[in-house]
């Protein structure tokens, strides 16, 4: 609308330019008809920017009516863009859990087995170390007697000399 006065202005001052102009040259008739010929094409050219301001004007709606299409399109997917990561990060704490947990139950396990695996070794040990503990026992006996049956038997005591297990004494 600013455009339409700015045009309205420019053709009243051409008007008032041109008058005293045309006044010197020719008659008043015929300064009217040029007047009148200047006025409707004047008139002409305002209706043709009216009609182009008019184009632009609903141009200008049908791109603001896109644009708040597109907005809104925009917000309802940065809505389902942030719920989506809302749900990936809740998705993501439960598989973490799930994988603490499992870990905890591995070192469980692990602790278990080496705990189960000393104790069956102190018990795996123990008869072994008992027996072992019997059979030195059972050793000092045996040579004990050997002895005592080597001073009986003359070529027993050689033999255990000649195998190097008794001694001269």
């Amino acid at each position: 609308m600013k455009l339409l006065s700015v045009i309205i202005t420019g053709a009243v001052t051409f008007l008032v330019v041109l008058t005293p102009l045309c006044a010197q040259a020719q008659s008043s008739q015929e300064i009217n008809r040029q007047i009148l010929e200047k006025l409707t094409q004047v008139e002409t050219r305002l209706i043709q920017v009216e009609t182009r301001l008019i184009q632009i004007e609903t141009r200008l709606t049908r791109v603001e009516t896109r644009l708040t299409r597109v907005e809104t399109k925009v917000e309802e997917g940065q809505k389902a863009l942030n719920q989506r990561m809302d749900d990936l990060r809740s998705e993501l704490k439960g598989n973490i859990t799930d994988l603490r947990d499992l870990v905890y139950v591995l070192l469980v396990g692990i602790f278990t087995l080496v705990g189960f695996i000393l104790w069956d070794r102190r018990s795996t040990i123990a008869p072994v170390v008992k027996q072992a503990r019997e059979l030195e026992d059972n050793k000092d006996a045996v040579w004990k007697v050997l002895k005592e049956y080597a001073k009986r038997e003359p070529r027993f005591a050689e033999v255990l000399r000649t195998a190097g297990i008794l001694y001269s004494s």
